[in-house]
């Protein structure tokens, strides 16, 4: 029973998923509040990223409702990359000054490059049908390991920032999640294609 209803949720973001790209900005944008209050991080030192997940969001909304499932846009799929990567840059772009945490911060580098890279991967999707997803991955993970190397440089410009082997190691170590997670989910969408009701009425 879990697994129809699971197979269900699968179909419906798959359709829409611009839906489900606007509650990821949504959801990690009041989680980013929630989190700079708890741990009394001044509101101007956030204040950018945050309000740029809440634009990624708003933008990803908004062509939910005017496109649907936006067929045939490929290239309006990567605006949600974009925010993206601005929300990381912003985030690279300072060094918390007087913000002391009781963990290390690099554990945030697989979480954000996860999202990153699911991101990626709805832009790159559809060179899945075209050539094959080894090439979609590819495709995912030179872009996104690409924008890490180069995160990791432009913190070298930042005061109080330094660039880290072991960060860019985790990012691209996030890439490879967000594949899996890509695969897990078109391996349930293409069962319940080929063994769902649509399939038995062929």
């Amino acid at each position: 029973m879990k697994n129809i209803y699971l197979e269900k949720i699968i179909a419906k973001t798959s359709q829409n998923s611009w839906l489900w790209i606007s509650i990821i900005f949504f959801g990690q944008g009041i989680c980013s509040i929630l989190f700079s209050r708890f741990m009394r991080i001044p509101s101007e030192q956030v204040f950018q990223p945050i309000v740029v997940l809440f634009l990624g969001g708003a933008c990803s909304l908004l062509f939910f409702i005017l496109n649907g499932s936006g067929n045939g846009l490929k290239w309006k799929w990567i605006i949600p990359a974009a925010f993206y990567g601005s929300f990381i840059y912003l985030m690279s772009n300072r060094s918390f000054p007087g913000v002391q945490l009781n963990f290390d911060a690099s554990y945030f580098h697989p979480v954000e490059y996860a999202t990153f890279g699911l991101l990626l991967a709805r832009f790159w999707y559809w060179v899945v049908e075209a050539k094959g997803f080894p090439a979609f991955a590819l495709l995912v993970v030179l872009t996104g390991a690409a924008f890490g190397c180069l995160d990791e440089y432009h913190q070298s410009f930042v005061a109080g920032r330094d660039p880290s082997a072991s960060d860019f190691i985790m990012d691209v170590a996030g890439i490879l999640f967000s594949l899996l997670i890509t695969a897990a989910f078109r391996r349930v969408a293409r069962r319940r294609l080929t063994t769902g009701p649509q399939a038995e009425g062929r």
